[in-house]
């Protein structure tokens, strides 16, 4: 049975709470439920597009159901026609997305570079104002050239469904109709070894969603996620190519780009919701590592378990691997005046006391290991 649970507006910060059956059974181990999960300070994210609709109709996108001005939204968004022109001013922005942009400057591109390999967020929705003639100077690096497909046209196909960007995907029932928004025409693009793609172009090997990490400062880096058509794909230049936003109830494109970004704001932050046995490896909050004066020799936290005595820890850098959670409950972690945690439930396949098939018995045991009982006696 899966029940969705409504929380009020909370403060910034961490949060643990318990979902508990009231009515009392036989089985009360599964009664109780633990979560957690952290309210964030709205991401500043910066979208740049040629097209003023376009780009408010996806920044409406991200901040739906409030408007995009709304202090309550989860990003606060700038929209602008041109990229930042010096560093500092990239570094304001948790995340970057590119609507349909043209071949950057050599000066630009370093500064796109630069910000991806300092920890940036970058999204990339590649359409027709993309031009070159030289492939070595290409933006992305890999893109080879456009590529029209035939009526009635191709559609996404999702080979990575465990990808953060669309794993939510997974939970809707029936499934995502992709094969009723078309695509006319892409950049095919060669991608490298260490790109990861998490989506392609039915029928074919071209990559339509990847994920590219920069391999500089691992501790650091930040990826650039490429789509190689545009979305949202409404203005005259790019009306053409795709209908993922034009469709009729275009709801798939529209959770697309919300799991993209929110992927791309929370990349690293680490699992808050654990099953027993497993391990998370957690990115510290600015008030953990800010607040603890022996920051040059790492972040010293204790963990404060379920059951037993409290656990010191040493952050490195700004994050902490936690392992052999085992107990279910709330873990606590605290530094000088600040706290955060996971919760750790047990494992559902454990509390499965339905009966089992009979014939399971035989790939288990000999036949000569085990006897049907048929009655009581």
């Amino acid at each position: 049975m899966r029940t969705l649970l409504a929380v009020p507006p909370l403060d910034v910060g961490t949060h643990h709470g318990i979902v508990r059956i009231a009515s009392e059974d036989q089985f009360a181990i599964d009664n109780t439920h633990y979560v957690t999960f952290v309210v964030q300070p709205s991401k500043r994210l910066l979208i740049v597009g040629a097209d003023r609709d376009e780009a408010d109709l996806l920044a409406g996108a991200l901040t739906a159901p409030l408007a995009v001005e709304d202090p309550l939204a989860e990003y606060a968004i700038e929209i602008s026609e041109f990229l930042p022109s010096d560093e500092a001013s990239w570094k304001e922005f948790a995340a970057v997305i590119l609507i349909d942009p043209p071949l950057p400057s050599p000066p630009a591109r370093s500064l796109l570079e630069q910000y991806v390999q300092s920890g940036g967020q970058l999204l990339s929705l590649l359409g027709p104002s993309l031009a070159s003639d030289d492939p070595a100077s290409a933006f992305p690096a890999g893109v080879v050239r456009t590529w029209r497909v035939p009526e009635p046209g191709t559609f996404l196909e999702i080979i990575r469904p465990n990808h953060p960007s669309v794993s939510t995907l997974r939970e809707i029932a029936g499934g995502v109709p992709w094969n009723a928004f078309r695509i006319s025409q892409y950049w095919q693009m060669n991608a490298s070894e260490d790109d990861l793609i998490i989506a392609k172009y039915a029928g074919t090997d071209h990559p339509a969603l990847i994920e590219r990490t920069s391999s500089k400062n691992a501790e650091q880096a930040g990826v650039h996620f490429i789509m190689t058509t545009p979305l949202p794909a409404l203005a005259t230049a790019t009306r053409g190519w795709n209908r993922l936003f034009s469709g009729a109830d275009a709801w798939p494109a529209f959770l697309l780009t919300r799991n993209l970004v929110d992927a791309m704001v929370n990349r690293g932050q680490g699992n808050r919701n654990l099953l027993a046995g497993q391990s998370t490896r957690l990115t510290l909050g600015d008030e953990l590592v800010a607040n603890d004066v022996s920051r040059s020799s790492g972040v010293r936290l204790q963990m404060f378990p379920p059951t037993g005595p409290p656990v010191p820890l040493l952050a490195t850098g700004s994050s902490v691997t936690l392992a052999q959670l085992d107990a279910p409950g709330t873990y606590w972690l605290r530094a000088q005046g600040a706290s955060t945690g996971v919760s750790v439930n047990l494992v559902p396949e454990e509390l499965d006391l339905s009966r089992i098939d009979t014939a399971l018995l035989g790939e288990w045991m000999e036949p000569e290991q085990y006897t049907i009982a048929k009655s009581r006696d």
